[in-house]
């Protein structure tokens, strides 16, 4: 994320749960950066929601996203249970800019 320098980057945090590192992403990157989050569980989603208000949050899956194509510059699955084939057919093909593509998840859940 640091690379986009002083461009302003689109980051989705796929499996957000109750968005606690997507609160802290949010808070570090400041006026930098759109941060969105989804999870599949409204209940956490609604907590993230109350709980960092400078992101956008909404309950979905990766695998029916609510985004037009390529509308992020990266995205993250930190801790969220995932199967892989399917999330990164999803991600890398059809949501991040073509620009630059960078998919961070944590392939060891």
């Amino acid at each position: 994320i640091r690379s986009y320098n002083n461009d302003r980057v689109i980051v989705l945090d796929a499996g957000c749960g109750e968005g606690y590192y997507t609160g802290a992403l949010s808070d570090k990157l400041k006026e930098n950066a759109d941060i969105y989050g989804i999870d599949v569980s409204k209940d956490g989603v609604l907590a993230a929601a109350k709980r960092y208000k400078d992101v956008k949050f909404a309950v979905a899956s990766v695998n029916a996203l609510p985004f037009k194509d390529e509308s992020f510059d990266v995205v993250l699955s930190l801790f969220a249970p995932l199967a892989e084939k399917e999330f990164y057919t999803q991600i890398y093909n059809y949501l991040l800019a073509k620009r630059q593509k960078e998919v961070i998840a944590n392939e060891h859940y």
